[in-house]
């Protein structure tokens, strides 16, 4: 493979570990005659919502009136594996009751699971008008939990 731009291999090695999202060039979009269309840098906003206690579990996500978001993962960690049956559960909430949607329901203690990690198989788009996350464990053994959710803003 050649180096671009004729940089060793040290030199490539230093520039590709120094380059973030935030300092990507911009990308160009050429016709197929190769005049440009246009430049543009559209960097992901990926943001985390991490929460930890010992209590229930009650978390609502609200991504604002204008905003919407694409869920990538939810985790949940315990200390130790409830032995309560009790469902952890992840819940696209709607303002209308109709369109409330259950994700994900999963008792931790049916398999003494002390590790909870959803991965939405295609795009889990939450509008902010009306919609928002909800996650919810009774933890009635006061587990110490942490719960970390990863999304992207659009």
């Amino acid at each position: 493979m050649a180096i671009p731009d004729n940089r060793t291999d040290k030199e490539f090695q230093k520039f590709v570990e120094s380059t973030t999202v935030a300092n990507l060039p911009a990308v160009a979009v050429v016709n197929p005659n190769g005049t440009n269309i246009s430049a543009t840098s559209t960097p992901r906003s990926i943001s985390l919502n991490e929460t930890t206690g010992s209590g229930a579990i009650s978390i609502n996500l609200a991504p604002g009136a204008s905003a919407q978001w694409k869920i990538l993962s939810v985790t949940c960690h315990f200390s130790a594996a409830p032995t309560t049956s009790e469902n952890f559960v992840i819940k696209k909430s709607n303002s209308t009751a109709a369109y409330t949607t259950e994700i994900l329901s999963v008792d931790p203690s049916a398999s003494t699971a002390t590790d909870i990690a959803y991965i939405p198989d295609g795009e889990l788009i939450i509008l902010g008008t009306t919609e928002d996350l909800d996650i919810t464990f009774t933890n009635t053994e006061t587990r110490t939990y942490g719960v970390t959710v990863t999304y992207e803003v659009l």
